[in-house]
């Protein structure tokens, strides 16, 4: 599957809007951006996700300039992703000339598949598994007990009422449906799929530890790619660090590609 930056700032933006719902509690617009986030925890960097259009280097400076004021007065240090699709030109050299350095490890990767490129895979042990969407906050209460089993890897209490509000929180051109997975009626994972016109994304995906590598997060994807190919979306897309290699080979099994490739840069002060 190949992209165009017109399609990968959609992408983006629709990637911005739905994790504005989940983990991050503070956001701001800017003219040549449009969101930028700041963690819902102590994390050491705020993550900025921009999508630049700017062609002069001077306006960006400016810009530049607000969201480094905006960070510092959280006392955090400034984190900007660039993708290949990002302007202007010697935008990588500018940062490093203004005392950005490219953090080693942060690289992320955006997956995309065209619906009529969906491939469906039997996989075995999977006879117990049903998977429900979520109606009602009791449903989506085990969405919340699965995904705090999930993230076994992190702390979830800072961004458990953040998560929370998912169910009910309204997003501006953006549907999103939640999905659990039960085995042996035991909530084991969960996942939520946001449709953005014909574009959807997968995110927030967790499955608890002993039941990784049964193909339950390729088989949540499945069903949440189509029931939002019911509501009009033809690409879909998620994203993973570039070292997790179970969320891709979930979505290379199934036919997603690479099309979007992005580096964290951050300006450190102490």
């Amino acid at each position: 599957m190949q992209i165009d930056q017109f399609e990968a700032r959609k992408i983006i933006r629709a990637n911005n809007l739905l994790w504005r719902c989940t983990f991050y509690d503070e956001f701001v617009t800017l003219p040549m951006y449009d969101l930028c986030f700041v963690l819902n925890t102590d994390a050491h960097f705020m993550n900025c996700a921009m999508n630049f259009e700017c062609e002069d280097l001077k306006e960006f400076e400016q810009e530049l300039h607000i969201i480094e004021e905006f960070y510092k007065i959280r006392r955090k240090d400034s984190g900007i992703y660039l993708s290949q699709f990002d302007l202007p030109r010697g935008l990588e050299l500018f940062l490093q000339e203004r005392g950005y350095s490219e953090i080693k490890g942060e690289e992320g990767v955006f997956w995309g598949l065209d619906y009529t490129d969906l491939k469906e895979i039997k996989y075995e042990g999977l006879q117990n598994l049903e998977i429900r969407e979520c109606r009602t906050t009791d449903e989506f209460a085990q969405y919340l007990i699965a995904s705090k089993e999930g993230y076994n890897d992190f702390d979830y209490t800072p961004f458990a009422a953040s998560l929370s509000k998912m169910f009910n929180t309204h997003v501006d051109g953006i549907t999103q449906l939640h999905f659990v997975g039960y085995v042996n009626r035991r909530p084991v994972a969960s996942g939520t799929i946001g449709v953005f016109f014909d574009t959807a994304l997968w995110i927030n995906a967790a499955v608890i530890p002993e039941y990784r590598k049964r193909g339950i997060n390729t088989a949540m994807m499945v069903r949440a790619i189509k029931e939002a190919h019911k509501l009009g979306a033809t690409k879909f897309y998620y994203s993973t660090d570039v070292d997790n290699v179970g969320s891709i080979k979930s979505g290379i099994n199934i036919g997603f590609t690479e099309v979007i490739r992005q580096r964290m840069y951050s300006k450190v002060s102490r």
